[in-house]
Parts: C-alpha cells; sequence; structure tokens
C-alpha cells in the first residue's frame, strides 16, 4: 500500500525546510517566516545574510521567496525548480511579509531563527491609547506587567518622565497588586494550618510581609555544621535578624493558677532560636573570614500560633505574650494574625502612595 502523507504544521515545515536547505559556509545568519501553511501549498520568506569570508562581517541580505506544493502521495516537494519559484502576497500575507521585514534586522545571534506567526506589532501611541481608552483586557494588563518587569534594568535607567506622580502612582498599584495577592495566600495558609515549608516559601518571596525595617534577605541558610535557619534578613540598622517559623496552629497558652501563660512550645521555639544565636556568635570570626560578613548581634523573631479576634480571654493572652516578649532578650514573639495586621499596613499604604481612595478601596478588589 502506498504512503500517504499529512500536511505538517507550521513548526514541522520550518524543521523539514530546514533539513532539505543546501548548506553553505558563507551564509551567517538565515531567518525564515512561514507566510502560509498548507494544506496545498507551503509559502515562505527567507532572509539569508552572507558574511565576508576574510572579515566575518555580514556583507550582504537577500530576501528569498519560495512556495513549495504539498501533495498526500508525496509530501512536500523541496526540489531546486519550487525552491526557484516566485509567488504573490495576498490580503493577510502582505502584513505578515511587512512585519517580518520590519523585525529581521535585529537578529544578530548566528544561527537559524523561525519567526512565529502572530498579531502587527503596534507601535508605542497605539499601546497608549489602548491602555487609556481601557481597550485592553486583564489578561492583556498582566502580559504588559510582566513584560515591563523584565525590562526593569532599563526602566531603573529611564530619564524623569515629566509626570512624576503619574508614574509614582502606577508603580505603587502594581505593588498593591502584587502584594494584595501575596496577602490573600498568606491569610489561605494561616486558615489551613499550612507546614512550616509552605509559610517559608511565601515569606521568603514576600518579606516585605515583616515590615518596612528591613533592606534584604541573605540567600544561604546553613551558618553553622548542625543549624540550618528558616529566613534570615539585614535591618536598615544593617544588624541581622532570624525570622524562625512554626505552624500556625501551635498552641500559644496554658492556664497557670487561673491566669494565662506561654506555653511550653513557645518556650521551646525561644529556646531553639537561642540556640542559633550562641552558635552564629560563638563562630563569628570564621564567619567573617570565610562570607565577609559579621552577624554580630544577632536578633531572631519567633513566628508562630495565631490569637483570633473572638477567642476566649483574648485581650487576656495577648497581655501574657506581651510579658514574655519583655523578659526576652533580642528574641521576639509574634503570631501569625500579628503578621496579617503588619502586611496589611503595608498594602494599605501602598494604596495611598497608588491615589486609592481608601473610603472607595472594595474590600477584596486591586485598583487595577
Amino acid at each position: 500500500m502506498k504512503k500517504r502523507f499529512r500536511p505538517p504544521d507550521e513548526e514541522e515545515f520550518v524543521q523539514l525546510i530546514k533539513a532539505n536547505s543546501p548548506s553553505n559556509p558563507r551564509i551567517q545568519i538565515i531567518q525564515r517566516v512561514v507566510i502560509k501553511s498548507g494544506p496545498q501549498t507551503y509559502k515562505v520568506a527567507s532572509i539569508l545574510q552572507i558574511q565576508d569570508p576574510e572579515t566575518g562581517e555580514i556583507r550582504h541580505k537577500q530576501l528569498h521567496v519560495n512556495s513549495f506544493p504539498f501533495r498526500v502521495g508525496s509530501g512536500v516537494d523541496f526540489s531546486e525548480k519550487n525552491r526557484l519559484n516566485r509567488w504573490t502576497c495576498e490580503d493577510g500575507e502582505i502584513e505578515q511579509l511587512r512585519i517580518f521585514l520590519e523585525n529581521y534586522d535585529k537578529a544578530s545571534i548566528p544561527g537559524e531563527h523561525a519567526v512565529i506567526r502572530g498579531r502587527p506589532v503596534p507601535g508605542l501611541e497605539d499601546i497608549l491609547a489602548a491602555i487609556k481608552d481601557q481597550d485592553i483586557d486583564s489578561t492583556q494588563l498582566v502580559g504588559l506587567v510582566a513584560a515591563l518587569a523584565d525590562r526593569v534594568t532599563d526602566l531603573r535607567r529611564l530619564p524623569e518622565l515629566g509626570e512624576s506622580d503619574n508614574v509614582r502612582m502606577a508603580a505603587a498599584a502594581l505593588r498593591v497588586a502584587h502584594r494584595n495577592h501575596a496577602l490573600k495566600k498568606l491569610r489561605k495558609l494561616v486558615e489551613d494550618d499550612a507546614l512550616e515549608q509552605e509559610f517559608q516559601e511565601l515569606l521568603e518571596q514576600n518579606w516585605w510581609m515583616l515590615g518596612g525595617q528591613y533592606v534584604t534577605m541573605l540567600p544561604r541558610r546553613e551558618w553553622t555544621v548542625e543549624d540550618s535557619l528558616d529566613i534570615l534578613l539585614e535591618g536598615a540598622d544593617r544588624y541581622f535578624e532570624i525570622i524562625e517559623l512554626k505552624r500556625s496552629n501551635a498552641q500559644l497558652f496554658i492556664r497557670d493558677h487561673g491566669n494565662w501563660i506561654v506555653s511550653a512550645e513557645i518556650n521551646k521555639a525561644v529556646q531553639q532560636a537561642a540556640h542559633y544565636i550562641s552558635e552564629i556568635e560563638a563562630d563569628r570570626g570564621n564567619l567573617i573570614r570565610k562570607y565577609k560578613i559579621d552577624l554580630y548581634k544577632l536578633k531572631a523573631k519567633v513566628l508562630i500560633g495565631r490569637i483570633a479576634d473572638d477567642e476566649e480571654d483574648e485581650p487576656a493572652k495577648r497581655e501574657a505574650l506581651r510579658m514574655c516578649n519583655s523578659h526576652l532578650h533580642r528574641i521576639e514573639v509574634i503570631t501569625y494574625d500579628e503578621l496579617e495586621r503588619i502586611a496589611d499596613n503595608v498594602v494599605h499604604a501602598n494604596l495611598g502612595e497608588s491615589g486609592w481612595s481608601e473610603a472607595s478601596e472594595p474590600t477584596d478588589e486591586i485598583p487595577f
């Protein structure tokens, strides 16, 4: 039985034409765009960049336009006769060729490059007009923000735009969008009594939740042979603080002679943090020599449990925790509900900077 072929899709056709093209060492860069993908005819435009054999520089560029017939009995015909055929563009094909010709010169890396079929590339004025006229959906806006984020280095080099208030407000709105999403995730983890690892993953990406006194997070976790820290942050005062994470459902208090006192779980977590501080400071000189960092007068924050506003004896429990913290040295215990309030205050500060009216702020919306 005679073999029957199926029409290749655009990606398969690109691979086929690469395999069937003659090799020429003088061709340094080849770029192709498929103008028509079958089913009976395949049209392709190619730019060949020819290098000078002596200098290695690109000497000239050639535009090749070809059409290749497809038959179910023989597949795509890549014979020389067809490679020399000419073809004409029609309707939307003209736009595809125009986009290709406008952008081909941007390639500088030796090799073969395929230009993916897509919508016409709008100019800057078209983009700004679409945004101002709100002719852009949420998915497109996310894509635009992601593209800008990829150019963060270039954005930092921008000169004064003349509309500093609008630029500042837009930047603050972006922070609110990101941080509001992270805050919702934190609340969900607390509700689900998540594992420490899940809180660690969230806070490593969003250590702003712990307050504005921190300037950076250190990626290294192993500072001693035996211990691995959850998170280590540097404060604005250039001192460092360990963040020790425990479960959000940990028991925080027990009754003793009619009063609430902190539980063994809190005492154990505090002792663990104190051990970390002691071990790291005992090896201070070696850490300075090895890592060029001085963890002098290290502090620690233990994040554990939560106290609900409607919990039994809630004020007395908070007072018991405050009393516990007042007797600790360089260690502080905070609960996850306190962390939520700190993060919420940061988000509301960004809301104010973005120009969003707190009075009109929707409960579960972000200012976009």
